[in-house]
């Protein structure tokens, strides 16, 4: 019988531990729902003042943005040619070059 009693206090002590858990877990994720969806409001309202402020500058100086978009594509061109134009192999001998390509 006292094995039963043990038992039972175990099984009563392990259940009142999950359910405390249970409730910590489900207050914690609440606050996190919460915070994340002020986050998420907090970015869409940037989103929105951002794409404003860049609509009012392209109508404000058109030539000026189409500079900046320019500028911003030939700087992306160059880093990612420079990369494929790069005629020596990473981690091999000095002096060692790619074989060229045929063109046929």
């Amino acid at each position: 019988m006292d094995t039963e009693k043990v038992q039972g206090a175990v099984a009563d002590a392990v259940g009142q531990v999950g359910k405390a858990a249970r409730d910590v877990l489900d207050e914690a994720s609440v606050k996190v729902s919460g915070k994340s969806r002020e986050l998420r409001e907090k970015a869409r309202q940037l989103y929105a003042d951002t794409s404003m402020l860049m609509r009012e500058r392209t109508a404000d100086s058109p030539f000026a943005a189409l500079g900046v978009a320019a500028l911003a594509g030939f700087l992306i061109g160059v880093i990612w040619g420079g990369a494929r134009n790069d005629s020596t192999v990473a981690n091999a001998p000095s002096g060692y070059r790619r074989p060229r390509r045929r063109r046929y």
